[in-house]
C-alpha cells in the first residue's frame, strides 16, 4: 500500500512540473476562419469575451492573433457580414498557445434595418460539434469525445467500460470512422471492453486511441448524412486533428486515470510554415499493474503514438502528414471455481490488439472561386483472443481462438466550387478498398461427443463513391441538392442515393 501511494504522488509531482514552470509566460491565441467550402474568409470580426476583451480582424488568408491574453475562461465570437455568427468556449492556460479552426456557415439578409442574436448552429440537421475544450472539461467521459454525444436525443451508450455507441438503436458496428476525411478502422483501445461474449468488436472499445491532446473539433452525424458522406448505416465520427504551434516548441505532461500524455509541438525551424504535433500516451492502469496493483485477476495495457505535420501553402490551404499507432492487452486469469459467477470466469484469457493508420491530406486553392481537397490514408487493425478453460473436471472448451484482422486503403477527391455569391457546389469521389479476415475456432475434450465446428472468411473488394452537390443560399434558408452512386465490387452491386435538404435557423432574441 506504501508502494502504490509513493507512485501516486510522483505522478501528481512530475504533472505539475510543467505547469510550474510556464507559470510566468503569456500564450497567444491564434486561429483560421473559413467558410463551409475551405475559402478563406477576410476581414471578419474575431472578439474574445471574458474578464476582459479583446478584439482583432482575420488577414488575407483568413488567419487571426491575439497576443498574450490574460488566462481564464472567454467566449470566442467571430463575426462577418454574409455569415452565420459562431461562437466557441475557450480555456486560456498560462504558457499554452491555441490554435482553433472556424468553418462559417453563409447567410444572407437583405433587410434595411435588423436586430439579430446570433445562436450556436450546427451545420446540418442532425450533426453534433464536439470543441475539445468540451471533451475536456466534461466529467466521467475519460477526454473521449465520443463519449460526449451520448447527450444527444436517439444516442446511447451500451456498456459504460466502452465507447460503443448506438444511435436510434442500430448496432455500434453501423458508425463510420473519419480521421482528417478519410474512412480508418476502428480507432479504439481494448475491443473486447464491456461486450457480452468478451470477444472484440468491429467497432467501439474501452477508450479512443487518439487523445485529445492532438484532436481540433470532432463532427459527430447521428441523423441526415451530408453527400460527401455514404456507406454508414448508422452515424458519422469525423474526427480532425490540430496544427501544432508554428511560432514557439511547446511540451504538455498530463496525467489521468486513463493515461499519461506527453505531448511536444512547434515549428520546424523560425520562419517556416510548418509545424509538428507528436503525443505519446500510456495507460495509468497498466503503469499501475506493474507497480503491484491488483484490478480483480486482470492485467489491462495500453500504449500508442499519434501526430500530425502541417505545411500551409502560400496562397491558402495546407498540406498535412497524420498519423497513429497503438497496442492494447488485456490478460485475465481464472478464478477459483467457489467464485464463478460469469462464463468468462472459468477461463485464462489473453487478448491483444495492434492498430495504425497512415494518411496526408492537401487542400489547395486554385483560385479565388475554385479548391482542390485530396488525400489518401492506409489503416489497419489485429485483434487476437485466446482462451483456455480452468484445470477443473469436466471442462466444456479446452482452447478457443478468435482473430479478426482488417486493412483499409482510402482516398479522396473534391473540387469546391463558388459560383456564385449564393450558390456553391462541391464535386468528388472517394475510394475504400477492404480486406477483411476472421476466424473463430474451438476444440473440446474428446469425451464429448460433440465437436464445434471452426469459422474462417474473408472479403475484399472495393467501394466507390461519386457524388455531386449543389447549395443555394435562399436568403434565411438554404436547400441542397445532392446525389451519390455507390458500387462495390466484391458482390458487384451500386445503389443510386439522392439527397434534398431545406434548412432554416430559428433565432432567439
Amino acid at each position: 500500500m506504501k508502494r502504490l501511494r509513493w507512485q501516486i504522488f510522483t505522478l501528481i509531482i512530475v504533472s505539475a512540473i510543467p505547469h510550474y514552470a510556464v507559470a510566468q509566460q503569456h500564450g497567444k491565441l491564434s486561429g483560421s476562419v473559413s467558410d463551409a467550402h475551405g475559402f478563406s474568409v477576410t476581414d471578419a470580426d474575431v472578439i474574445l469575451k471574458g474578464n476582459h476583451q479583446y478584439v482583432t480582424k482575420t488577414d488575407s488568408l483568413g488567419n487571426f492573433f491575439i497576443e498574450a491574453p490574460e488566462t481564464g475562461r472567454y467566449l470566442l465570437f467571430i463575426e462577418k457580414s454574409g455569415f452565420q455568427k459562431a461562437e466557441e468556449e475557450v480555456l486560456v492556460i498560462s504558457g499554452k498557445d491555441i490554435n482553433i479552426q472556424f468553418a462559417l456557415q453563409e447567410r444572407t439578409t437583405l433587410l434595411e434595418a435588423v436586430a439579430v442574436t446570433g445562436v450556436k448552429e450546427n451545420p446540418v440537421s442532425g450533426s453534433y460539434t464536439i470543441p475539445i475544450e468540451k471533451a475536456l472539461r466534461m466529467p466521467a467521459n475519460f477526454f473521449d469525445p465520443l463519449r460526449l454525444v451520448t447527450i444527444l436525443p436517439g444516442v446511447s451508450n451500451g456498456n459504460d467500460q466502452a465507447n460503443g455507441i448506438s444511435i436510434r438503436g442500430y448496432s455500434p458496428n453501423g458508425l463510420l470512422w473519419r480521421l482528417q476525411g478519410l474512412d480508418i478502422v476502428n480507432p479504439n483501445h481494448l475491443a473486447n471492453a464491456g461486450t457480452l461474449s468478451d470477444r472484440p468488436v468491429a467497432n467501439g472499445g474501452g477508450v479512443s486511441m487518439i487523445s485529445s491532446q492532438v484532436l481540433d473539433k470532432s463532427q459527430f452525424y447521428y441523423g441526415t448524412l451530408p453527400s460527401n458522406y455514404g456507406n454508414a448505416l448508422s452515424g458519422v465520427m469525423d474526427m480532425s486533428l490540430r496544427k501544432g504551434n508554428a511560432s514557439k516548441s511547446e511540451y504538455t505532461l498530463q496525467t489521468g486515470l486513463v493515461g499519461l500524455d506527453f505531448a511536444a509541438e512547434g515549428p520546424f525551424k523560425s520562419g517556416h510554415r510548418g509545424s509538428y504535433l507528436v503525443n505519446f500516451r500510456a495507460s495509468t492502469v497498466g503503469l499501475l499493474s506493474k507497480a503491484g496493483v491488483d484490478f480483480g485477476g486482470e492485467k489491462i495495457n495500453f500504449y500508442d503514438l499519434s501526430f500530425n505535420l502541417n505545411f500551409d501553402h502560400r496562397r491558402g490551404g495546407s498540406l498535412s502528414v497524420f498519423g497513429f499507432g497503438g497496442r492494447s492487452t488485456n490478460v485475465f486469469t481464472a478464478r477459483p471455481e467457489a467464485e464463478w459467477e460469469t462464463e468468462k470466469d472459468r477461463y485464462d484469457i489473453d487478448f491483444y490488439g495492434n492498430t495504425y493508420a497512415l494518411g496526408l491530406r492537401d487542400e489547395r486553392h486554385i483560385s479565388t472561386r475554385l479548391m482542390l481537397k485530396s488525400g489518401m490514408a492506409v489503416s489497419g487493425q489485429l485483434q487476437e483472443r485466446t482462451a483456455r478453460s480452468a484445470t477443473v473436471p469436466y471442462a466444456h472448451t479446452v482452447y478457443e481462438k478468435f482473430e479478426s484482422n482488417r486493412r483499409l486503403v482510402s482516398a479522396f477527391m473534391i473540387l469546391s466550387v463558388k459560383n456564385t455569391e449564393n450558390i456553391s457546389s462541391e464535386h468528388g469521389t472517394t475510394l475504400t478498398i477492404s480486406a477483411d479476415q476472421h476466424l473463430q475456432s474451438l476444440m473440446q475434450t474428446t469425451s464429448l461427443s460433440y465437436v464445434p465446428p471452426s469459422f474462417s472468411g474473408s472479403v475484399k473488394g472495393a467501394i466507390i463513391q461519386p457524388y455531386s452537390s449543389w447549395n443555394f443560399q435562399l436568403n434565411k434558408a438554404r436547400l441542397n441538392v445532392s446525389a451519390r452512386y455507390l458500387y462495390f465490387t466484391f458482390n458487384r452491386t451500386g445503389s443510386f442515393e439522392p439527397r434534398t435538404s431545406l434548412s432554416f435557423p430559428v433565432l432567439k432574441g
